[in-house]
């Protein structure tokens, strides 16, 4: 195949080279924060925003702040000093990871800075349904459900490798994360 980027279609099982124009449709659709300001060399982030609230991410500081859309001047900051933060699809919780040395800490609140779940871990990915969140810790992946209040380990039959940088397919039915120790992308099923 040789060296660069490769996309495999999953329905037809093609592979194609990433700039070729053969391929056009976009199966994993990965939405990017859209920059919204830039002062003082701080850059600043849309992540979410609804008729109610916006949510903004400053890059440099690492500052998460929820804005109130009918009183910009009443905001709540979530927290500072982060990373990769993620707005559910519902717009109602936010997760990332607090960037500690040796252990990184996924960090899950809610848009009023409630705090609904910490665990050691990093690279938190929301399911379509807004109330699930995959992270990957200690090698593993996982999803955390805030409705049961529950943990799971997702890839329990994946004997070796260090899962890490889940993805979620728009239609919420595979996940596909690295594996930096065997260099190879997975992709599973989700039920």
């Amino acid at each position: 195949m040789g060296e660069g980027l490769y996309i495999i279609d999953l329905k037809t099982k093609k592979i194609f080279k990433e700039n070729t124009n053969e391929y056009k449709s976009n199966i994993w659709n990965i939405e990017q924060p859209k920059l919204i300001g830039y002062e003082y060399s701080h850059e600043y982030y849309l992540l979410f925003e609804n008729e109610k609230i916006k949510v903004v991410y400053e890059l440099i500081e690492g500052t998460i702040k929820v804005i109130d859309k009918k009183d910009l001047q009443k905001e709540i900051i979530i927290d500072e000093a982060n990373a990769y933060p993620v707005v559910s699809s519902n717009g109602k919780y936010i997760a990332y990871w607090k960037v500690h040395f040796k252990n990184p800490t996924i960090i899950i609140k809610s848009t009023d800075n409630k705090l609904l779940f910490e665990k050691v871990g990093l690279n938190p990915c929301w399911l379509s349904d807004g109330n699930k969140v995959v992270f990957s810790a200690k090698k593993n992946l996982y999803i955390y459900d805030l409705k049961k209040e529950k943990l799971f380990k997702i890839d329990d039959g994946l004997k070796y490798g260090n899962r890490i940088t889940p993805a979620i397919s728009p239609d919420g039915k595979r996940i596909a994360c690295d594996d930096w120790e065997e260099r190879r992308i997975i992709i599973g099923e989700i039920q």
